[in-house]
C-alpha cells in the first residue's frame, strides 16, 4: 500500500495550482495523492491527473480585490473577517480527513488553515510579507505579526524564491526580518513548463487571459490594435474559452487564440521570442524557467503584480509598464536585459522539498521508561494506552521497571506489555529505577520519555511530539516535558488545578507526571539515586546545561488525580511545594516518599 500524502491548492489564481503541479506529478509515482481545492484550480488539477488522485472541493477565501475607491476598502474588510472564519472551518475539514486518512504530511499551497498537530506540515508562500493597498501601509506590522502567526503553524515554509537579499525574483515579499524566526526554506522556482527544443517562430506571444475580463476588458483590443505596429509573427492567448482561433483580416501576422491548455499551452510558450503578460509571481517564475523575454503589464489593484514589475524591472530582469497606461512601441522589444539565470530550476526545487519532506516524516525513535512500585491498580490500563499509539511500532519501545513491587504490578506488567515491550526488576527507589530503565535503552533511541505508571498517553502523543521535535530541532532542546490533564476526575476544580499546574511548570521549567529527554545524554545525565522525591526537578536542571527546555501543549498525556483527591487539592500542592523548594535541598531528601495507592 502507498503512503498517502495531502496537498491543499489555493484557487486564488491559477498559479498556485500550476505550480504546485510539479511537485505533485513527482509525488504520483510513489505515493496515494490526496487534494483539497476548488474552483478552477480544481477543474485544472482534475483536468492534468485525472482519476490518479483523490480530490476534495473545499470553500477557498475571498479574492480580496472586489470593488473601487472607498469601496474597495469596505469590502476589503468584509472579506477578511470572511476569510478568518473560512480559515478556521478549513482547519476542521484538514484535521478530520488526516485523522481519516492519516497522510505522512500536509503540503499546502496558500491555504493558510492546512495544518495539523500530530502531522508534518508545509506552506509553499512567496509572499511571506504582503504589498500593502495604498493607504494601509500603516497596518504593515500588525499584519506581519498576523503572518508569522498564521506560518508558526507549520513545520516550515517553501518559498519559491533564492535566498540572495539582491538576486531574487520576489523582493521583499519573499525576504523579510520575521523569517529570523521561522523554519524556511529558499527552494527555487516552481514552474509546470519545462524547456523544449522549439524553433521561436512566434516573435511576440501576449497572454491577456483572467485578469483582464476582470479589470480591463478593453485592454485586449487595444493590445491588438498596438500589436500591428510591430513587426513579425503575434499570437494572442485571450483566455476566452466562447471565442474560435482567428486571424485579424487586415494583418495576417496576429493570430488569435481564445483558450489553450496543456501541452499546447507548453508548445506556444516555448515557440516564443518574447511575451507580453501580467505580473503574477507563477507566470514570472514560468517565464525564469524557460529564459523567455517579457513585458509586464500588471493588473490595477493587484499590489502584488504592481510591486513585482516594479522590482523586476528596476533590476533591468524585465520590462514593465502600467495597465492604465499601454502603448506598445518596436523599440521596447528591443531593449537590452538582464537575465536572470539562477543556480537551479523547478526540477532540482522540487528534489529539496522532496528531501525536507522525508527528512521530516522518518519518525524519530521513542523509549517509554516506566518505573512502577505496587502500581497493580493502573499499570494495566497505561500499557494498554501504549498499545494504542498511532505510531509505527518498531520506532519506540516500552521498558517497565518494577521496583520493590509487593503487589501483583510485575505480573500483570508481563501478561500486557507488547512486542516492543520489556520488563526488568530493579532496586526499590524512583530514581534507581529510572537509572536502570536508562542503561536498557536502545541505542538506536533518539529520545527517552519517563511516564509515570499512573499516566496515559492518547494515541496521538508520539506523532505530536515527532513533529514539534523535528519543526524544533534548530533550538538545540535536551529536556521537556507536555502538558497534562487529570485522568479520572473531571471537575471545573480539577481542570483549574491542573491548569495552574501546567502554567507553573511551563514558567519554572519543571513537570510532574512526565519527562523526555534526548537519549544521546543518558552517559552524561542521571538521576540522583539519593533523592525520593522531587528526582526531576534536579535531573532537569543538569539536562539544561546541555540544551534547551521545551513544553508541549497537548490533549494526550492525562495523569491520575488519586493523589490530589486522598490528600486535598490545596493540601498536596503546599506539601509539593516544601518538598521540591525545601525538603529536596536538605538531608531530608533521603526519606521516603508517600505512596498514595
Amino acid at each position: 500500500m502507498k503512503p498517502r500524502i495531502l496537498f491543499s491548492v489555493s484557487s486564488l489564481g491559477l498559479g498556485h495550482a500550476t505550480r504546485t503541479l510539479s511537485i505533485i506529478e513527482v509525488y504520483m509515482l510513489t505515493h496515494d495523492v490526496h487534494i483539497v481545492s476548488s474552483g478552477n484550480a480544481l477543474t485544472f488539477l482534475r483536468y492534468e491527473l485525472g482519476s490518479d488522485a483523490t480530490f476534495y472541493d473545499l470553500e477557498d477565501y475571498p479574492p480580496l480585490q472586489r470593488g473601487s475607491g472607498w469601496r474597495h476598502y469596505a469590502y476589503l474588510a468584509i472579506d477578511l473577517t470572511r476569510t478568518v472564519f473560512v480559515i478556521r472551518k478549513e482547519h476542521a475539514f484538514i484535521a478530520e480527513l488526516v485523522d481519516r486518512i492519516r497522510p505522512i504530511c500536509v503540503v499546502s499551497d496558500g491555504r493558510y488553515g492546512s495544518y495539523v498537530s500530530d502531522v508534518p506540515s508545509f506552506l509553499i508562500v512567496h509572499q511571506v510579507s504582503f504589498a500593502m493597498p495604498k493607504g494601509l501601509g500603516v497596518f504593515r506590522g500588525v499584519i506581519d505579526r498576523l503572518n508569522r502567526m498564521a506560518f508558526d503553524n507549520f513545520d516550515a515554509l517553501f518559498i519559491p524564491d533564492y535566498a540572495d537579499p539582491i538576486d531574487n525574483l520576489a523582493g521583499m515579499l519573499s525576504h523579510h526580518p520575521m523569517l529570523e524566526h521561522l523554519e524556511h526554506h529558499y527552494v527555487g522556482i516552481l514552474s509546470s513548463f519545462r524547456k523544449r527544443e522549439r524553433t521561436r517562430d512566434i516573435d511576440v506571444l501576449f497572454s491577456t487571459g483572467g485578469f483582464l475580463a476582470n479589470h480591463k476588458p478593453g485592454l485586449a483590443e487595444l493590445l491588438i490594435e498596438q500589436a500591428k505596429k510591430i513587426r513579425g509573427k503575434k499570437v494572442f492567448v485571450l483566455g476566452d474559452a466562447n471565442g474560435g482561433t482567428r486571424h485579424i483580416a487586415d494583418d495576417p501576422t496576429i493570430e488569435i487564440i481564445p483558450l489553450v491548455s496543456g501541452d499546447a499551452r507548453h508548445e506556444l510558450f516555448n515557440r516564443a521570442s518574447f511575451i507580453v503578460t501580467r505580473g503574477g509571481y507563477t507566470t514570472i517564475m514560468d517565464l525564469v524557467e524557460l529564459g523567455i523575454r517579457a513585458l509586464l503589464i500588471p493588473t490595477s489593484g493587484q499590489t502584488e503584480q504592481e510591486y513585482l514589475a516594479m522590482h523586476l524591472s528596476m533590476q533591468n530582469r524585465f520590462l514593465a509598464i502600467s495597465g492604465e497606461d499601454v502603448n506598445l512601441e518596436e523599440g521596447q522589444f528591443l531593449q537590452p536585459l538582464r537575465s536572470f539565470d539562477p543556480a537551479w530550476k523547478t526540477e532540482l526545487s522540487v528534489k529539496r522539498i522532496i528531501e525536507i519532506v522525508e527528512q521530516a516524516t522518518v519518525p524519530q525513535f521513542f523509549s517509554i521508561v516506566i518505573p512502577a512500585h505496587n502500581e497493580e491498580a493502573y499499570i494495566g490500563e497505561t500499557l494498554r494506552a501504549l498499545s494504542a499509539l498511532q505510531y509505527p511500532r518498531d520506532r519506540f519501545e516500552v521498558i517497565v521497571i518494577d521496583n520493590g513491587s509487593t503487589d501483583q504490578t510485575l505480573e500483570f506488567s508481563q501478561k500486557v506489555i507488547g512486542e516492543n515491550g520489556r520488563v526488568y526488576v530493579s532496586e526499590r527507589g524512583v530514581s534507581k529505577a529510572k537509572n536502570f530503565g536508562l542503561k536498557q535503552v536502545s541505542g538506536q533511541s533518539d529520545w527517552t520519555i519517563f511516564l509515570d505508571a499512573d499516566t496515559h498517553i492518547g494515541p496521538n502523543l508520539l506523532q505530536e511530539m515527532n513533529r514539534y521535535l523535528f519543526k524544533n530541532r534548530r533550538r538545540n532542546i535536551s529536556v521537556g516535558t507536555t502538558r497534562v490533564t487529570p485522568l479520572e476526575n473531571s471537575s471545573l476544580k480539577a481542570r483549574a488545578w491542573f491548569a495552574f499546574y501546567n502554567w507553573g511548570h511551563k514558567l519554572t521549567k519543571t513537570s510532574f507526571a512526565i519527562q523526555f529527554m534526548r537519549s544521546s545524554l543518558r552517559d552524561k545525565v542521571r538521576f540522583d539515586e539519593e533523592i525520593h522525591f522531587a528526582e526531576d526537578m534536579k535531573f532537569i536542571s543538569d539536562l539544561r546545561k546541555y540544551g534547551a527546555f521545551c513544553y508541549i501543549d497537548t490533549e494526550n498525556t492525562l495523569t491520575s488525580t488519586r493523589r490530589f483527591d486522598t490528600v486535598g487539592w490545596l493540601k498536596q500542592f503546599i506539601m509539593w511545594n516544601w518538598e521540591a523548594l525545601v525538603l529536596a535541598k536538605t538531608s531530608r531528601r533521603k526519606g521516603e516518599y508517600r505512596a498514595i495507592r
